[in-house]
C-alpha cells in the first residue's frame, strides 16, 4: 500500500496532542530520546525493528515512516554494470492514534536486486524499487525507482509516490548504470538521488538515499544512507535504519543490499 497523508484539513475532531503519560508501554526496544525543541519539550521513540506501542489516550503524535530501501543490481559481461537500488518511501508528518496497542513494522532493506519491505504504522510506507541487473530496467518503489542496468533502457524506475521520492535514472551508457532514486531528489546519471535530514528525535540525520549505479571503472556516489556503486567492484550496502537504497555492482562483481527502515514516533513529554 502507499503512504496515505494526512493534514490539518483531513484530521479528526479529536486533534489532541499526545503526551508521553498517554504511552503505556512498548515493545522491540524502542530507542527513547527526550530532548527541547524551540522550548518544547519531547519524547522520541526511535523503532529500529518491528514492535509495538501502546496508547491511553486518542490523539495525534508526530512520525517518521521509512521503507526499507531496494537492492543494487549486479553485474553482467562485457563490462556492464547493475543499477543502484532506489531508497524506502519516507513520510513525515502527524497521525492520529486511537486508544489501543498499535503494531510496528519495520521493513527490512532489499537483497540484491530486490525491492526494499514496507513498514507501517497505521500508515504504509512502500519498500524502495529494485536496481536493476544485467539486461534489466530499474522497478518502481517508493521513495525511489532502481536505475537501469548499464544493458537495460535508458529510463530508471518511477517512484510510486512522487511525493515521497523520486525516480531512478537510465543506464548511462553500456559500461555505467543509472543511480536509485532518493526522497527528495532524482538520480542524476549513476549517482543515487539525495535524502532529506530530520531532527524528529533530537538529532539532525540525513536519510532516505538512492544508491549509486555500478560502473566498469568508478561506480555512482551516494548520500543519506545510500550505498556508492562499485567501480570496477562491488556495490556498497545501505545503511541501517535510513531506507537508503544498495549501490549497484560493475563488472564483474555484485551489488549490495538496501538499509532497512525506520520508524519515530515523537509525543511532548
Amino acid at each position: 500500500m502507499a503512504v496515505k497523508f494526512l493534514n490539518k484539513a483531513t484530521m479528526p475532531a479529536s486533534n489532541l496532542v499526545l503526551s508521553d503519560s498517554a504511552i503505556s508501554g512498548t515493545t522491540g526496544s524502542p530507542t527513547i530520546t527526550t530532548f527541547t525543541e524551540g522550548g518544547v519539550n519531547y519524547k522520541a521513540y526511535a523503532f529500529t525493528g518491528s514492535g509495538s506501542i501502546t496508547t491511553t489516550t486518542v490523539g495525534t503524535c508526530q512520525v517518521l515512516l521509512i521503507g526499507g530501501g531496494a537492492g543494487g543490481g549486479s553485474n553482467g559481461t562485457g563490462g556492464r554494470a547493475g543499477g543502484g537500488g532506489g531508497a524506502g518511501a519516507y513520510y513525515q508528518g502527524t497521525l492520529e492514534l486511537a486508544v489501543a496497542t498499535h503494531p510496528i513494522v519495520v521493513g527490512a532493506g532489499g537483497a540484491i536486486a530486490a525491492k526494499g519491505s514496507d513498514s507501517g504504522l497505521l500508515l504504509f510506507s512502500i519498500g524502495g524499487g529494485a536496481g536493476s541487473s544485467f539486461d534489466g530496467s530499474g522497478a518502481a518503489g517508493g521513495s525511489g525507482g532502481g536505475g537501469s542496468s548499464s544493458s537495460g533502457t535508458t529510463t530508471g524506475g518511477a517512484a510510486i509516490l512522487s511525493s515521497a521520492g523520486k525516480a531512478g535514472a537510465g543506464k548511462i551508457d553500456d559500461n555505467n548504470a543509472g543511480g536509485g532514486g532518493g526522497h527528495t531528489a532524482a538520480a542524476s546519471g549513476k549517482n543515487g538521488g539525495t535524502g532529506t535530514a530530520s531532527s524528529i528525535n533530537g538529532t539532525s540525520v540525513t536519510r532516505g538515499g538512492g544508491g549509486g549505479g555500478g560502473g566498469a571503472v568508478t561506480g555512482g556516489t551516494a548520500s543519506g544512507g545510500g550505498g556508492a556503486g562499485g567501480g570496477n567492484g562491488a556495490g556498497t550496502a545501505g545503511t541501517a535504519n535510513t531506507g537508503g537504497g544498495g549501490g549497484g555492482g560493475g563488472n564483474p562483481f555484485n551489488g549490495a543490499t538496501g538499509g532497512s527502515g525506520l520508524i519515530v514516533v515523537r509525543v511532548l513529554a
